[in-house]
């Protein structure tokens, strides 16, 4: 009965460190190697984060009432923190007829998130989701999500879900800062 129950627990153990691993490798990769495109159809890569000390992602949808909520804050966070290196950019995630995500937006998507953000001031970069970056964010199943990322779009701590205020927001930010 000793022996079974070692077994077992070296099993559990080894499944831990290599399933386990691999999903923080996952979540702390999600970023590297990007190649996407902005609303307006520049092409985006990792270089983005290079001139930054911390670049934050905020990953949002258009019917999303908390998201579009804390986009005015955002901005003035990017306004306010751009002396301290640190940029904000926002990733647009959509669904398509058939309800399950989907890379890219259609005009009807586009138009509809220009209003959202023409209407909450936000002028920040807003990225797409590419076919190549879709599988790393199909698992997220709650809106907003926000990634605080290095320069070299390393995650800087872990995802930070839901909407915040701007004082949580300054106070995510100023830890993460201390980190870099």
């Amino acid at each position: 009965m000793k022996k079974v129950i070692i077994v077992v627990m070296v099993v559990a153990i080894v499944s831990l460190l290599v399933y386990g691993g691999s999903e923080r490798r996952a979540v702390n990769d999600i970023f590297q190697n990007m190649d996407t495109t902005d609303m307006n159809g520049r092409k985006v890569t990792t270089e983005i984060f290079k001139n930054n000390k911390l670049t934050v992602v905020n990953v949002w949808m258009t019917w999303c009432t908390s998201c579009i909520e804390e986009l005015p804050d955002l901005q003035e966070l990017a306004d306010e923190y751009q002396k301290k290196n640190v940029s904000f950019k926002g990733l647009i995630i959509e669904y398509g007829r058939d309800a399950k995500r989907k890379s890219g937006l259609t005009e009807k998507e586009k138009k509809y998130a220009e209003e959202i953000l023409k209407k909450a001031n936000v002028t920040y970069q807003q990225l797409t989701l590419s076919d190549s970056m879709f599988e790393r964010f199909e698992a997220i199943n709650g809106f907003p999500i926000t990634y605080i990322l290095d320069q070299k779009g390393k995650l800087v701590g872990k995802p930070i879900a839901g909407a915040h205020s701007k004082e949580e927001w300054k106070e995510i930010i100023e830890e993460r800062l201390q980190k870099v």
